[in-house]
C-alpha cells in the first residue's frame, strides 16, 4: 500500500512526465517506411483499410514536408506505418521517411514494365 501511495505522490508532482500525446500531424511519429515489398514501383504493396487494390510508391527520392503540416489519414492495413495527406493536397498521400522526409504512394506512374534484353542469336563465323 505504501508503494502505491509513493506512486501515486509521484504522478501527482510530476504529471508531465505520464502524460501521452497523440499528434494529428506527424510530429514525433517514428514509424518510418522502409520497404513494403520487393518492388514497391511495380507491386501495389501499400493497402489502405477497406481498398481493394494497393498503392505504389510514385517517387525515387523522398521530398523535404513539414512534419507539422502533414495529416494523419490513416493506417497501414499491416499497421506498420502511418498514411499522411498535405491539407492542401489532400488527394496525395505519402508515407514517412525521416523527419521532415516523404516519399508518395498512389496509383501506378506510367513506367514500362521490365522487359530483360533480349539475346542476339549466336552465328558462329566459318
Amino acid at each position: 500500500m505504501t508503494a502505491l501511495l509513493l506512486f501515486a505522490w509521484r504522478v501527482h508532482l510530476h504529471r508531465g512526465e505520464y502524460l501521452w500525446n497523440e499528434y494529428p500531424t506527424a510530429l514525433g511519429d517514428k514509424d518510418y517506411y522502409t520497404k513494403l515489398s520487393d518492388n514497391d514501383f511495380y507491386q501495389g504493396s501499400l493497402m489502405l483499410p477497406g481498398a481493394e487494390s494497393g498503392l505504389f510508391r510514385r517517387m525515387e527520392k523522398p521530398v523535404a514536408r513539414s512534419d507539422e503540416r502533414m495529416l494523419k489519414v490513416a493506417r497501414d492495413v499491416s499497421d506498420r506505418v502511418f498514411v499522411y495527406a498535405d491539407p492542401r493536397e489532400p488527394r496525395r498521400l505519402f508515407l514517412k521517411v525521416a523527419d521532415d522526409r516523404y516519399v508518395e504512394f498512389g496509383e501506378r506512374n506510367a513506367w514500362p514494365e521490365y522487359e530483360p534484353p533480349k539475346a542476339i542469336p549466336f552465328k558462329p563465323s566459318l
